[in-house]
């Protein structure tokens, strides 16, 4: 669950004919829920972690992902621009992520897309459970 991100470009925003200074976050409360949750349907956790937003919808190449894995955890493609309009609009905002792809230069092989789409179904379920009990205790 990341507790931060970066993001270098391409990120939205609502204000697109005003000026707005908003400072984006991950809201703390709602990321430790997922957290608990995770770790109550005993699925591996990393309870900290910083995301980094890349421009989809390619994958990287080695050398990005050797340089991204000095400043992050974890890669993707949406995250950082989903929690700066979130930020924007005033919603409370965490992230959980699942590893669907371990990145080029990461994996021994590159993984295939069917690979890709495979581990997502797997993934899925995990999600699914974790949300649903996050859900439940924050009602």
């Amino acid at each position: 669950m990341p507790h931060d991100f970066v993001a270098f470009w391409n990120i939205p925003t609502i204000y697109d004919d005003d000026i707005r200074h908003v400072t984006p976050s991950l809201d703390e409360d709602l990321r430790m829920a997922l957290v608990a949750a995770a770790k109550e349907a005993n699925v591996a956790v990393r309870p900290r972690g910083i995301y980094v937003q890349t421009s989809g919808p390619r994958l990287e190449t080695r050398a990005e992902i050797a340089h991204f894995r000095k400043i992050g955890d974890i890669l993707g493609m949406t995250m950082a621009s989903e929690a700066t309009l979130a930020a924007e609009l005033g919603l409370p905002y965490a992230s959980l992520c699942s590893v669907d792809n371990y990145a080029n230069g990461v994996a021994a092989t590159p993984l295939s897309f069917e690979a890709i789409r495979e581990n997502q179904a797997k993934n899925a379920a995990a999600v699914v459970e974790v949300l649903g009990r996050a859900l439940g205790a924050l009602a």
